[in-house]
């Protein structure tokens, strides 16, 4: 099963990192998928848990992995929703597919789900996003600057924006040191 899926493509879809705010609306990601082809594409967006049985209660399937338990907390609480979940597009046409996280506790998310187009190689997406406690978090936007040489003797000075962010709900306040 690995090897196959090793050979799909894939796509990291983050709804990137978002304060807890209990009842708040959802993050909410939208693909808009259009049929390039010269027949109807039929489609179908597959989490986890579409393939699993039903169990039997005299069945005991025995005690998932930690992984397995996280992947099944997410599904249950949906945490990530897909609307609508399948469809079917004519030659030309387009729709929009929306994907929604909605977190209910301060954690990092992650969930491998799949866009089978029938008839079609399936793409695995990779939705991920990570929920914040409600306080401050001061974010650089990028991990790393790259700053020009810049000339000694200037009769200005020369300034280089970078852009920093509070992803968190509460006031921040910084200081810059610059000895």
């Amino acid at each position: 099963m690995e090897d196959l899926i090793r050979n799909l493509t894939s796509f990291d879809w983050d709804f990137g990192k978002i304060p807890i705010k209990y009842g708040s609306k959802p993050r909410k990601i939208t693909l808009t998928i259009k049929n390039i082809g010269g027949v109807q594409a039929n489609w179908l967006f597959k989490l986890p848990n579409d393939s699993q049985i039903e169990m039997e209660p005299w069945a005991d399937p025995g005690e998932p992995t930690e992984e397995k338990a996280f992947e099944q907390h997410i599904l249950d609480n949906k945490i990530f929703t897909v609307h609508p979940r399948f469809g079917e597009l004519q030659p030309g046409e387009q729709m929009e597919l929306n994907v929604y996280y909605t977190p209910k506790e301060v954690k990092r998310h992650h969930l491998q789900a799949f866009l089978q187009i029938m008839n079609g190689k399936p793409l695995i997406i990779n939705l991920q996003g990570e929920t914040l406690h409600r306080r401050a978090y001061l974010r650089l936007l990028k991990d790393i600057y790259y700053l020009p040489p810049t000339p000694i003797g200037l009769d200005w000075a020369v300034t280089y924006p970078i852009e920093i962010k509070n992803l968190g709900i509460t006031k921040l306040r910084y200081q810059i040191d610059t000895t």
